[in-house]
């Protein structure tokens, strides 16, 4: 199939989508998949989302660095969103989340799977798994902050300003007025 076909196909499987409603008291999501498990992203939290991006590789002791890119004229660290919740490292992901901190920082993670509409979060954390990702999904309940139920699928909500501190980085605040 010609590259041309497929992005048409893809276009025109967009329209073919039910859309989102809006949702009143909700949470407006953005689903992801994570080492093979679904996740989901406040898109409150969320400055762009990417495909394909460019990144530069950077020297660096952080493990879960994987570089730096451009988004808009500005450079962003990027971190693997597989390392950072405990999963082990596999190729290189096609997908980056641009998040909201002090300083805007990529995260990448392995699928895309939507804009998600859910009536509200539940606070109880994710069941404990007795599989090879138990270590896994242990460090991913330390940086989520509970469940959302979109159509028939159960997911973990990422707490950013937890995966923000895992990195070193800082959540976004209210600007601070200088003392004269």
């Amino acid at each position: 199939m010609k590259v041309a076909d497929r992005m048409r196909a893809e276009f025109d499987r967009a329209f073919a989508s039910p859309a989102v409603p809006p949702v009143r008291d909700g949470a407006r999501l953005l689903g992801i998949r994570v080492g093979g498990d679904p996740f989901a992203l406040p898109l409150a939290d969320v400055l762009g989302l990417h495909v394909d991006r460019k990144i530069v590789p950077v020297p660096s002791s952080v493990p879960t660095l994987l570089g730096i890119a451009s988004f808009r004229g500005a450079l962003a660290p990027v971190h693997d969103l597989r390392l950072i919740l405990g999963y082990p490292a596999r190729t290189p992901t096609r997908w980056l989340v641009l998040v909201a901190g002090a300083t805007p920082i990529g995260l990448a993670f392995d699928a895309f799977e939507g804009q998600l509409a859910a009536p509200s979060a539940t606070q109880e954390p994710p069941p404990p798994a007795a599989s090879p990702t138990a270590s896994a999904t242990a460090r991913a309940s330390a940086l989520t902050r509970g469940l959302v139920q979109a159509g028939d699928v159960i997911r973990p909500l990422i707490d950013v300003a937890a995966v923000l501190s895992a990195v070193g980085g800082r959540p976004a605040g209210p600007p601070r007025n200088k003392e004269r």
